[in-house]
């Protein structure tokens, strides 16, 4: 009976290292089928993060320089003795508190301007 134990005991031991090894050799035949996964994911990451960047780069660079370039424009007109346009700025542009100022400089250098062609 000892002997049926043992026996079997080593049976079992022998399972398992030789399930060990199996297991071992599986990963390594796999290893560079999951190492080209591993880069695969890691390069269409990096594309998608790059293109979100550029792309997110782009909606907040027009929203900072679409009114500086209208803020230009009128400036450039008052320069050239102009009238200048009424300046809007798009729904999500950054500097939305100083178009009222601008209008109020504007409506105060034509009051100025309607003063000394009055006199």
């Amino acid at each position: 009976m000892y002997v049926s134990i043992w026996l079997s005991l080593n049976a079992s031991q022998n399972q398992s290292e030789r399930l060990s090894q199996g297991c071992l050799l599986l990963i390594k035949n796999n290893y560079s089928d999951i190492r080209s996964l591993l880069n695969t994911v890691f390069i269409s990451n990096s594309v998608f993060a790059i293109i979100f960047a550029v792309v997110g780069g782009i909606l907040v660079s027009h929203r900072i320089v679409g009114p500086i370039y209208r803020l230009r424009n009128v400036m450039t007109q008052l320069k050239a003795n102009e009238s200048p346009d009424t300046t809007q700025l798009r729904k999500n542009d950054n500097f939305q508190d100083l178009i009222p100022l601008l209008r109020e400089l504007l409506n105060s250098l034509a009051d100025e301007t309607n003063e000394k062609n009055k006199k």
